[in-house]
């Protein structure tokens, strides 16, 4: 998952606290959203590129440090490595 400020928004990627996040037609976008605003991505990151393709964005009310947390599986998560461990972004 990734929290953080829109950057740039075009009709197949956006950037997320510096994050390149992939859109495509089954990406869910929930609120009204712009660059400046404030944002949670949940997707599939590509762990050789670290683009993100996304399957979620949602306006967010919260900031945090833009860190993603991902399990070995390439899926990001709630902040632990699967193991019951904090992720090491």
């Amino acid at each position: 998952m990734v929290t953080g400020k829109v950057e740039s928004i075009s009709d197949t990627s956006w950037v997320v606290a510096g994050k390149t996040i992939i859109i495509d037609a089954t990406t869910e976008i929930i609120g009204t959203i712009e660059v400046g605003s404030t944002v949670t991505v949940k997707g599939t990151l590509d762990s050789t590129t670290g683009i993100i393709t996304a399957a979620t964005i949602e306006l967010s009310t919260t900031v945090d440090n833009g860190q993603m947390d991902q399990k070995d599986d390439g899926q990001m998560n709630n902040g632990d490595n699967g193991a019951g461990q904090p992720a090491i972004p």
